[in-house]
């Protein structure tokens, strides 16, 4: 499940290979006199065999929250646009989440196991391991890559860590965080 930082849109994903995405979320809540039990209709943004491993919203930056370390291209051609990263056992993906739609466009076509992905609030990205490396998505495509040998754990707080034993470790966990 994701959501965006300003309640507008929600994405739910499924084990059977389905996301669902809600439009207008907290407008339908607070505008509706029976908001807490009904949401506003939800729009099948992709479809697959492949179960839902990961899912995140890749919001515009705004000056306030926009640090000097950020990775994310200024000139970007998603300025202003909401994407939903999608991440499956097999692929990862990227969806509209404007009126029009479209079908998710795949990225790169190696996904993930649940539980190895995670975005990165920061920077807009997307962070998912693989028993190889750990990759950086954002909308554009694949970005940075981290090649590694041992263990990860991606934590649900949005942070990565890794064996504290291994100093390679540490230097991977800083170099992503």
């Amino acid at each position: 499940m994701a959501i965006t930082t300003n309640l507008s849109h929600l994405a739910i994903g499924l084990g059977d290979g389905t996301v669902l995405l809600y439009r207008h979320l907290l407008q339908s809540l607070t505008t509706s006199p029976t908001a807490l039990t009904s949401l506003p209709r939800a729009r099948v943004v992709h479809e697959s065999p492949e179960p839902i491993t990961g899912l995140g919203f890749r919001e515009p930056s705004t000056s306030s929250s926009t640090t000097t370390t950020s990775r994310a291209p200024e000139n970007e051609k998603t300025m202003g646009q909401i994407s939903l990263l999608i991440v499956t056992t097999n692929r990862v993906l990227v969806a509209s989440t404007s009126a029009k739609g479209g079908d998710a466009r795949t990225i790169d076509e190696m996904g993930c196991g649940l539980g190895c992905a995670v975005m990165d609030w920061d920077k807009r990205e997307m962070i998912v391991a693989r028993d190889e490396a750990v990759y950086v998505y954002g909308a554009e495509g694949r970005g940075a890559c981290y090649a590694y040998e041992g263990e990860l754990l991606i934590e649900y707080s949005g942070k990565m860590s890794a064996n504290d034993q291994d100093p390679k470790a540490l230097y991977l966990y800083r170099a992503i965080i």
